[in-house]
């Protein structure tokens, strides 16, 4: 699911809500990637604050197909954040977490240890 910037943070709660959603990608009015933001992260800004747009509480991260998994949980942790939209050459948009790129590096972890 994508945002765009401007969303309300009530409207987009209410999205990824109707959805089943933990977070989305947010883009700014050209439809250019600038982060993502959490259901968590939504739920935290006060009642009669949420008329405010998601641009303020967005997690200004993105991540670029090419990175390793390293190179992922490095930016993820020092952004402070628990997800962020990976962008291929292509274009195409995809929402990760922490906790599913650590599954992959197990995951590789496991695969590599195996004797061939």
């Amino acid at each position: 699911m994508t945002l765009d910037e401007h969303t309300s943070i009530e409207a987009a709660l209410s999205r990824l809500a109707s959805a089943g959603a933990v977070g989305a990608v947010v883009s700014d009015g050209g439809g250019r990637v600038v982060g993502s933001v959490s259901h968590d992260a939504l739920r935290r800004v006060p009642k009669d604050e949420r008329t405010a747009p998601v641009s303020t509480v967005t997690a200004r991260v993105a991540l670029d197909a090419g990175q390793t998994l390293e190179q992922g949980m490095q930016l993820l942790t020092e952004a402070g954040t628990d997800m962020a939209p990976v962008v291929d050459g292509d274009g195409r948009i995809a929402l990760v977490t922490y906790r599913g790129i650590m599954r992959a590096y197990r995951a590789a972890a496991r695969a590599s240890s195996r004797p061939t």
